[in-house]
């Protein structure tokens, strides 16, 4: 899998009851593995595993936005995600179906789409769908909100077609009108309970199938030394997620990928692949 065997341990998510005074910003662990999610299609599909911010509430930290078989809800881990329990029903993939700049959720368990029902509002914490056909977001960095010490890399969705008010922001909470730490719409708290944040999680049969070959040769990843090390000489070619290649090197032991920008890569040594998070 693309992420470290415990990607999240002391995150944070939830729900926020009113506007919030910013202390500090919401420090996610493995902040270089942090990325700015992009649309993609069912095509050519970017899988991520979503998490939602909150700086202190306990009970709302460590939950990732996953498909439950009937409701989108949030589940916790406390000490994080193991490989073996990333599935599709945690994998979610932003669309621009219209091509508008708006984006839809798709999970990649079911291929639906997060849903506003027409009884929800911004105030009455009302659970969240999924159908065939899901609402439109706006997608932006929190910090583009007005609050202040957002993190890096933290995104939040302002639904689109909201008219009760300046903002309806995808949240994530408990309450009596939401199955178990669902998801709602909120129109404050983008700071500690409105953002969200992105590690890549692609499916193992969308690796390129360019190099799903094999060959003999030892090698590993050196995240401190952010190098690719072989046994011996070796034939080395660095592709991104989508196939592109981005580096690549001919009779070396070693690579250096640091000036590659943080994500998920994989490396094919000699006809060999070794999946990496930089």
């Amino acid at each position: 899998m693309i992420m470290k065997k415990k990607i999240i341990s002391t995150y944070a998510l939830t729900f926020c009851l009113g506007i919030v005074s910013a202390t500090a910003a919401v420090t996610p662990p493995n902040a270089n593995q942090v990325v700015a999610p992009q649309t993609s299609t069912a095509d050519e599909p970017v899988w991520y595993i979503m998490m939602s911010s909150h700086l202190s509430d306990s009970d709302r930290q460590n939950r990732f936005l996953k498909w439950d078989g009937t409701n989108a809800v949030t589940e916790k881990f406390n000490d994080g995600m193991a490989d073996d329990q990333i599935t599709d029903a945690y994998r979610w993939r932003l669309d621009d179906t219209d091509n508008d700049g708006y984006i839809v959720f798709v999970n990649a368990a079911n291929g639906l789409q997060i849903t506003v029902p027409g009884t929800a509002n911004a105030t009455n914490n009302t659970g969240l769908t999924m159908t065939e056909s899901g609402s439109k977001w706006e997608m932006k960095l929190s910090s583009a909100t007005g609050q202040s010490d957002c993190a890096d890399k933290q995104y939040c969705f302002d639904y689109v077609d909201y008219s009760g008010g300046s903002a309806a922001y995808l949240n994530a909470m408990p309450g009596a009108n939401i199955p178990s730490y669902g998801i709602t719409i909120y129109e404050a708290g983008v700071h500690q309970a409105s953002g969200w944040f992105f590690y890549e999680a692609p499916k193992e049969e969308e690796v390129p199938t360019a190099i799903r070959e094999t060959a003999t040769t030892s090698f590993y990843y050196n995240a401190a030394a952010q190098t690719i090390f072989c046994g011996q000489p070796a034939h080395i070619v660095i592709y991104d997620i989508t196939g592109k290649t981005r580096l690549e090197a001919q009779n070396t032991n070693q690579l250096s990928i640091a000036s590659l920008p943080t994500g998920i890569y994989i490396a094919n040594i000699n006809g060999k692949p070794l999946k990496f998070t930089k």
